[in-house]
């Protein structure tokens, strides 16, 4: 069992990623990054509907992909991927308005 920062010793805490740590920090970037890359990931972003990773898309297919943005992911798939992306920037969002170094940048970048 884990000790966090705060002194929890919560057996059900450890797969959580310890934020009052450079490390815990860190990996919670990590996740919310490979979340809002999700879709660039995912090879079924680039599939036409029903269509196989090895098999080339038929014309009907190309057409539902180009014509009305359908890929391989299900529409509930997509939902979620577009929530996760969302709480990724709130994430970032978060991180940077409480890091130092992101406070200080902005304000150095408008004197120049």
């Amino acid at each position: 069992m884990s000790t966090y920062s705060d002194g929890n010793k919560d057996p059900f805490r450890h797969h959580l990623p310890d934020v009052n740590t450079m490390d815990g920090l860190f990996n919670l970037l990590s996740l919310a990054t490979v979340n809002f890359l999700g879709n660039v990931l995912d090879f079924r972003t680039y599939s036409a509907p029903n269509q196989e990773e090895d098999e080339v898309a038929s014309d009907e297919q190309k057409n539902l992909l180009r014509k009305y943005d359908r890929c391989n992911i299900t529409g509930d798939e997509r939902s979620a991927m577009c929530y996760a992306r969302g709480v990724a920037v709130v994430l970032g969002s978060m991180i940077a308005a409480i890091s130092p170094v992101m406070n200080v940048l902005p304000c150095a970048m408008h004197e120049v």
